[in-house]
């Protein structure tokens, strides 16, 4: 064990320490203050220190030991000259640990440090099992996040695999789902910075990253003949293309009965049902209006309305970006809410980087109708 002798009383110190020397190492120091500048390079495991220094009170010095960043394995016995009990409670108090009466009897002191290094010892021990097993805790922890994040990577790219083969079944939807992904978070983020909304977190933010290409994976239970009829659509059919929404939903809403309550889930639900109404109440199929629509499906609508306007499909011919802006702009209050639309308006250069990025090769319409789409 290191031991630091602190008292400037040299004659009777020199014969302690070298009593000492032959089971530990032992460093003299005449103050307080010498003991203090050298603590972290000689790092004593036990102090033996004099009830009275020339330039602190032994309170003062305790105090000072045990703020140290090596107070709590620091020990410290005081050379106590009185007596008296309410003395030495006095030390404890300060933060002394042991005490031994002077004269000092040094078979007596041996003993009490053999005592104190076994404390210590016990010490290190329970410090070294804190250390290790908070070691164990972190990679513990470290595993968790890195399965974890494993499993959602892994569970994000099956359900865009299974959205994407539910919409290979449109003829002509190209890079439709990255672009929606992309494009509602945009939108999100750029709400999440204005604060608009207190629902939006950055969990919301990657929830609807993940579940927004599922919002038309309801057009897998649409017969082939309305998904890629190069036409209009007659009033039957179209009724029977809005069940999407709520098949979508209902798909969904069993996927989470039987895998158990996720956000990310709860939301593809929301998107799924409701990103066809309107913020008027003139959409489908609940005809909810206003705050009543799911956020996650307001958001969607307007860049699901964008996309599809800007993009070619079997029945019409893409419109140029800018010209979609001002009918969105058009729409607020009517189809869509103002904040997201003005969200839309501010990020419209993002929305540019994102459509030129994955831009389909277009095809042309057999039977071309401008800007008619049933929806809108």
């Amino acid at each position: 064990m290191r031991i630091t002798i602190v008292d400037n009383t040299l004659n009777s110190n020199e014969q302690i320490a070298d009593t000492l020397r032959s089971e530990h190492q032992v460093m003299l120091v005449e103050t307080g203050k010498e003991c203090l500048r050298q603590l972290v390079n000689f790092s004593p495991d036990i102090l033996l220190v004099n009830d009275v220094l020339p330039d602190m009170s032994v309170e003062e010095f305790c105090r000072e030991i045990k703020d140290s960043p090596l107070g709590d394995f620091t020990l410290i016995m005081v050379l106590c000259s009185d007596a008296k009990v309410e003395t030495r409670l006095h030390y404890y108090d300060c933060g002394a640990d042991d005490y031994i009466l002077k004269p000092i009897h040094l078979g007596e002191l041996q003993e009490k440090l053999r005592a104190m290094t076994r404390s210590r010892q016990q010490l290190e021990k329970l410090w070294l099992a804190h250390f290790y097993t908070n070691q164990q805790h972190d990679r513990m922890k470290d595993l968790i996040r890195e399965k974890s994040e494993e499993i959602e990577s892994t569970r994000n790219m099956t359900v865009f695999v299974i959205a994407k083969l539910a919409e290979s079944r449109v003829p002509g939807m190209g890079q439709h789902l990255e672009r929606i992904r992309d494009y509602s978070h945009v939108l999100a983020e750029e709400l999440y910075r204005q604060g608009t909304f207190p629902e939006i977190d950055r969990k919301f933010i990657d929830d609807i990253y993940n579940a927004s290409p599922l919002h038309d994976i309801g057009k897998i239970a649409i017969s082939d003949h309305i998904l890629g009829k190069p036409g209009k659509l007659t009033r039957e059919e179209f009724e029977i293309m809005k069940q999407h929404s709520e098949i979508g939903a209902q798909t969904l809403q069993s996927a989470m009965l039987h895998a158990g309550y996720s956000s990310f889930l709860a939301m593809s639900v929301d998107i799924a049902r409701h990103h066809h109404e309107r913020f008027d109440g003139a959409g489908y199929p609940d005809g909810l209006s206003g705050f009543d629509i799911p956020l996650s499906a307001q958001i969607v609508s307007v860049v699901d309305v964008f996309d599809a306007l800007t993009s070619h499909r079997v029945y019409k011919k893409a419109i140029p970006p800018d010209v979609v802006k001002l009918m969105i702009e058009q729409h607020v209050g009517h189809r869509f809410n103002p904040a997201i639309v003005h969200a839309f308006s501010c990020h419209f250069d993002d929305f540019m980087d994102i459509f030129f990025a994955n831009r389909d090769v277009p095809a042309e319409p057999e039977n071309p109708t401008e800007t008619h789409l049933e929806w809108w």
